[in-house]
């Protein structure tokens, strides 16, 4: 019988395959731009069917994180855990709720780091990411060497590399995507590519990573839970 990890590959897997099927069509079906049919699907907007799945998958891990906290044997081992499951669950209720967006854009101005502020407006359309780059750093860093610290299999943590590498996708999509259109137009033109073909490949690959991310994370969650279920059977 296939493992639980496995299952949850396969269906986060079909999911996430299914939402960019649909993102694609929707957007290659000759409809009105306004469509409510786009709005519904587009990976790019807000509040419609990929801002759900995305709010779901981030929950998966959280939820995956909270088994890993539960099974874990050591007791000083299980706040880092729970930790990770609350920041994961804050990421799903802040994917249908865009805090992270208005918070960035309400906060842009105090922003005092000169590094921060640089890398803010070059990307002034999506501010957040020069706020919320020192607390993203510190907290994927942290997460990091606990993951590595914990999670020993190289199978484990690959997917933990990737997983992580998967966000960092989604990020430099999202701040090509707030940059302004001077500045992606020269990119588009040293690629030789449509600026509008350019922007949508970058929407699609930035939600496709994040939802990847998700699944790389989750199942690693998931194999590390049901190996320390395994143990804790055999121990009995």
């Amino acid at each position: 019988p296939l493992s639980i990890a496995t299952r949850v590959f396969l269906t986060m897997g079909a999911v996430a395959y299914l939402t960019a099927v649909a993102h694609v069509a929707v957007n290659n079906a000759g409809l009105l731009p306004n469509s409510q049919i786009i709005a519904m699907f587009d990976m790019g907007y807000e509040g419609n069917v990929p801002t759900w799945v995305n709010s779901v998958f981030w929950l998966a891990v959280s939820t995956a994180a909270f088994s890993c906290c539960f099974l874990e044997p050591s007791l000083k081992n299980r706040w880092p855990w729970f930790l990770l499951a609350l920041i994961f669950c804050g990421a799903s209720l802040d994917e249908v709720a865009e805090i992270h967006e208005r918070v960035g854009t309400a906060l842009q101005e105090i922003v005092t780091a000169p590094g921060m502020r640089q890398l803010s407006d070059r990307s002034p359309n999506s501010p957040w990411i020069g706020f919320y780059a020192p607390i993203l750093l510190t907290v994927v860093l942290a997460a990091v060497l606990f993951l590595f610290a914990k999670l020993r299999r190289l199978k484990w943590r690959l997917l933990i590399f990737f997983g992580f590498g998967c966000f960092g996708l989604s990020v430099l999509m999202d701040f090509f995507q707030g940059m302004l259109d001077t500045q992606r137009m020269k990119i588009a033109s040293d690629l030789g590519v449509h600026l509008s073909l350019l922007i949508d490949a970058s929407i699609l690959t930035e939600e496709f990573a994040e939802l990847s991310g998700c699944i790389l994370l989750t199942v690693a969650f998931v194999s590390y839970a049901e190996s320390l279920q395994q143990e804790k059977a055999n121990s009995s």
